[in-house]
């Protein structure tokens, strides 16, 4: 079916694809000074000391978790077995990393207004083998931090931050993924900085960013600041091929930070452009007090980058139990209007039959909410077309209708 507003739209323009050519055209194709040049732009647009970037956001949260589990300098934070906390509502490669290496993921049940993992029942689950809590900026709403990171320093425990859907969005002016130990970004197609695949791990830490460099490369010294004390203290090893610790391969390529770099140049733009649209959607329906949108009384247009603490990604609506209808029904009615819907990331991702590899699971009434009532729609860094401001609309008179 060709929609009117698919979920995710092509950003890119004629300078991408330029950049995209330069890089063909140059023949360095694998990670090199490019790379090198989106790091530093990226940390200087997040305000981070340091960024390392890969090939998605995945393996940003893979090489985060297991730099807590192996490092070459502190005493490693985590250990096969311990648990960390981690919100129902969440898509699937924030608790894979535990998983893969042994950790505990447990679930806890979220709040409704921001979908961010509730600290109430996050207090319930904390056990003597709780170690950290790996948090999710939900869909660009930037958490309150004060309350995560003041949560964690009374229960003893660490902050990993996942920022993938979530670029763009400050806590009282400090970008998300600066408050913890590291953050997490996504930059897939239809996330607010697209390099098509990609994503970019951001710390305040040089050792820190030192040991995920080597990491991401086979576990080499390769691009590390501190190589030559490590050549020094091998030198019957040749530096060139000196491999310090357990690593990945999960570099970027060059054509990945050229057009990511043109992106960071364009990204207060686009943010403003998604920030109209969702205020278009936002009023468009705001007459029907069965249906809200998430995050609404957060959006704000025409403001300074530091003050956007709601960087919408996509829109999600949730339908109070007093609708008219069944939520099916009014998804079908989007559907049926052009309009392509999705549920809130995975639900509660409890549902999942790939819970089963998660023990300790227990309800969780907010995350069952956004499973059964919740669904969400596309936001574009575009303006609203006449075609598309037609179908929002009779979506809208349809539904005042019931």
């Amino acid at each position: 079916m060709d929609y009117i507003l698919p979920l995710a739209d092509d950003s890119f323009g004629e300078e991408e694809k330029h950049a995209m050519l330069s890089v063909i055209d140059s023949g360095n194709y694998t990670m090199g000074e490019r790379v090198e040049e989106f790091e530093e732009a990226f940390s200087d647009w997040i305000g981070t000391s340091h960024s390392v970037m890969v090939n998605s956001g995945s393996s940003a949260n893979l090489l985060l978790v297991y730099s807590q589990i192996v490092s070459s300098f502190q005493k490693d934070l985590l250990k096969p077995g311990d648990e960390v906390l981690v919100p129902a509502l969440l898509w699937p490669t924030t608790i894979w990393p535990l998983v893969q290496f042994g950790l505990k993921p447990v679930l806890v049940d979220i709040c409704l207004d921001s979908l961010a993992m509730d600290l109430d029942d996050s207090k319930k689950k904390i056990t003597n083998k709780t170690k950290a809590i790996f948090l999710i900026h939900v869909l660009g709403y930037a958490c309150d931090m004060s309350k995560y990171v003041h949560f964690c320093q009374s229960n003893n425990l660490f902050l990993l931050e996942d920022c993938c859907e979530s670029f763009g969005a400050f806590d009282k002016s400090k970008h998300v993924g600066s408050f913890g130990q590291g953050g997490t970004f996504s930059h897939f197609f239809s996330h607010h900085l697209t390099t098509m695949e990609g994503g970019t791990i951001t710390s305040n830490s040089l050792a820190l960013s030192d040991d995920l460099k080597s990491m991401r490369a086979h576990g080499w010294v390769r691009n590390r600041s501190d190589i030559q004390k490590f050549s020094n203290q091998y030198k019957n090893l040749d530096k060139r091929f000196l491999f310090l610790m357990p690593g990945f391969n999960v570099r970027p390529m060059e054509i990945q930070a050229a057009v990511g770099l043109v992106q960071l140049g364009r990204m207060d733009e686009l943010l403003s452009h998604r920030d109209h649209f969702a205020k278009y959607i936002i009023d468009a329906f705001e007459g029907i007090d069965w249906l809200r949108v998430a995050g609404a009384n957060r959006n704000r247009i025409n403001v300074k980058r530091e003050s956007r603490n709601h960087s919408w990604m996509n829109i999600s609506f949730i339908i109070d139990e007093n609708c008219p209808v069944l939520p099916s029904e009014v998804v079908k009615i989007f559907e049926n209007s052009g309009i392509e819907t999705r549920p809130i990331i995975t639900g509660n991702f409890a549902n999942q039959p790939a819970a089963k590899y998660i023990s300790q699971l227990t309800s969780y009434p907010n995350a069952q909410i956004i499973s059964d009532r919740g669904f969400m729609i596309g936001c574009h860094a575009t303006k609203i077309t006449e075609l598309l401001s037609e179908s929002i609309n009779a979506v809208s008179a349809k539904l005042s209708s019931f």
